[in-house]
């Protein structure tokens, strides 16, 4: 797999999970690819910079927005989150 640059999003397949790989502020997570509203593929996203000049992935297909490091939704939408898999400031090597 090519480096995948700052700031930006990817769907990877381990096995048969499918997951969203993050790169973003010098870290990298993996979570669910799904979005919960209606399974959207969130790794074919991107971070894009919300209202509250935080950045955020946004789901491609209705632009619902995730933290690109913890998963979690902005606030008043907590039961909607993405449960983050890994977040590391080393590279996650996936096989």
């Amino acid at each position: 797999m090519q480096d995948l640059p700052e700031g930006r999003v990817k769907t990877v397949t381990a096995r048969t999970t499918s997951i969203c790989l993050v790169r973003f502020d010098g870290h990298w997570s993996a979570m669910n690819n799904h979005c919960p509203h209606q399974k959207g593929p969130l790794g074919e996203g991107a971070i894009e910079k919300g209202l509250d000049d935080k950045c955020w992935i946004r789901c491609p297909w209705h632009g619902w927005d995730f933290d690109p490091l913890t998963g979690k939704p902005p606030g008043g939408l907590e039961d909607s989150g993405q449960k983050c898999i890994r977040s590391t400031s080393a590279m996650v090597r996936f096989s």
